[in-house]
């Protein structure tokens, strides 16, 4: 019984710390050996911790089909009487019963309040003010809430759970300040901890508080934030099942050795007298190829799988980058709408840029190849976004982009800033209000010598012969380019490159 017992509490701790796949795995043992032996209260333990395990996994039909299987009974202990109540409420409650939600419960409370089951009685309030926070209660769902704080240790994740919970019913009520005030506390309570599961969604309520409050600037700061730690909560969920893979893969190779230990034992017996000696040398060296070629190969998967989950989290990177990088565009635009016209130009000029790098991690994202982008696709499309501010200015603009154009994804970056540049410079600048006809022109192309070509002019008023762009004359700096500036009949510039 006490081995059913260490299964059964051994899977309860798995299930807190995420590792299903080996919590159902001793669940169920618990289950099957206490039905084996008859003994109905550890069976029922068994099902009253397997019901919670299902529901964790959102697998409601398969709870409320255990659920089916017991009823509590005065022959079972208060504290297995008591979370039975608790489940079969948080499994009401996941349905929207909310009634019988609620009944359960209170159930689950009085027999802890009877026999003195404090460390049931933080859950209990928890899942209460959850229930009444889903019918709309408020009032209720704090003085549940408040209570549950009362029962568990403040430096405690289940504290900060709850406390988030009470604080989350403030934005429910648009008391938009109180609900930022409070977490804003929470905040610097679990800063320095590692509770990415708890940080997430309290970034994530700040910054949609300050959107309603319309506040911009400081709700991007904790969408960045809330990113980080999503991005934070993926990284450990790969770490887990990863080392959950190795771990079956070890076991699964230490039960491939002994099998074919056992064949080459089994093989060396049969063997004729005469040629024994010869047979146990050639055993040693098969079994040390083979060791080799496990060990080798073994190494090779893991590597090939880290290798993977690099290449993904890199992806997910740019993505979230590329995300970020379209919040703050839309930021600006929202501030171009409240400026006036001497603003307008350097904040649409500013977004400009930052498209122009958000286009660039769009690409990474999308590339196989993490380091090397198709520069002609990445520019083609910046010019895609150019052609309609081009085109409210009456502007048109011809542009010819070689593909595929592989390059550095670090020098592809430049040359699109350089692009964005020229085009916007040329908007800006080039044309007087009453000129008829305004053509911008752009062609990009790569030799057989592996030289990138960039020839770009528009048909304006052109500059100074002794001028340079500044920013077009340091992005060139930059990737070592080699240009040409000249002023015939309009802005010309020359650009090569080799890669």
């Amino acid at each position: 019984m006490e081995e059913i017992r260490k299964l059964k509490n051994k899977g309860v701790e798995q299930v807190r710390e995420g590792d299903l796949t080996s919590a159902f795995k001793n669940l169920r043992l618990a289950q099957q050996y206490s039905k084996a032996i008859g003994n109905k209260q550890l069976y029922f333990e068994s099902n009253v911790e397997m019901v919670n395990f299902y529901m964790m996994k959102s697998e409601i039909v398969k709870a409320g089909e255990v659920l089916d299987l017991i009823e509590p009974s005065s022959v079972y202990t208060p504290l297995s009487n008591c979370k039975y109540y608790h489940r079969k409420a948080f499994y009401y409650n996941q349905q929207h019963i909310l009634d019988s939600a609620a009944e359960c419960s209170f159930n689950a409370l009085r027999i802890a309040n009877k026999y003195g089951l404090d460390s049931e009685k933080g859950v209990i309030y928890n899942e209460l003010g959850n229930i009444y926070e889903r019918m709309f209660d408020y009032d209720s769902s704090i003085y549940f809430y408040s209570k549950a704080e009362s029962f568990f240790p403040k430096n405690s994740i289940d504290y900060a759970n709850t406390y988030f919970n009470k604080s989350r019913i403030h934005y429910l009520k648009k008391e938009l300040d109180s609900c930022v005030y409070k977490l804003k506390i929470l905040e610097e309570q679990i800063k320095d901890s590692t509770w990415s599961r708890i940080k997430a969604p309290v970034y994530h309520y700040i910054a949609v508080c300050y959107f309603e409050m319309e506040d911009s600037i400081e709700a991007s700061k904790y969408v960045v934030l809330g990113a980080r730690e999503e991005i934070e909560i993926q990284i450990k969920q790969h770490g887990k099942d990863i080392a959950r893979i190795e771990a079956e893969f070890e076991t699964e190779q230490k039960n491939l050795r002994i099998k074919q230990q056992e064949e080459t034992i089994v093989k060396e017996l049969k063997e004729k007298e005469i040629l024994s000696w010869f047979i146990v040398l050639m055993s040693f060296s098969i079994v040390i190829i083979f060791g080799f070629y496990f060990v080798i190969r073994r190494k090779n998967k893991r590597l090939n799988l880290l290798l993977r989950e690099n290449e993904f989290l890199v992806g997910e990177a740019n993505h979230r980058i590329k995300n970020n990088l379209q919040l703050i565009v839309s930021l600006v635009a929202r501030e171009i709408d409240k400026s006036d016209k001497n603003e307008i130009d350097a904040l649409t000029s500013l977004a400009s840029k930052i498209e122009s790098i958000a286009t660039m991690h769009q690409q990474l994202y999308l590339a196989e190849e993490k380091s090397q982008i198709d520069l002609g696709e990445y520019i083609n499309s910046l010019c895609k976004n150019l052609n309609a501010f081009c085109t409210e200015k009456n502007i048109n603009f011809n542009y010819k982009v070689q593909q595929p154009l592989l390059i550095n994804a670090s020098k592809s970056i430049y040359i699109g800033l350089l692009v964005n540049e020229l085009v916007i410079n040329s908007v800006k600048h080039a044309f007087n209000l009453d000129v008829n006809n305004a053509e911008i022109q752009l062609d990009l192309s790569i030799s057989d010598k592996s030289e990138i070509s960039l020839k770009f002019s528009d048909n304006g008023i052109g500059i100074n012969e002794n001028e340079k762009p500044k920013l077009v004359d340091m992005l060139c700096r930059q990737i070592k380019a080699k240009y040409k500036v000249t002023t015939n009949n309009g802005f010309n510039f020359s650009m090569s490159l080799l890669v």
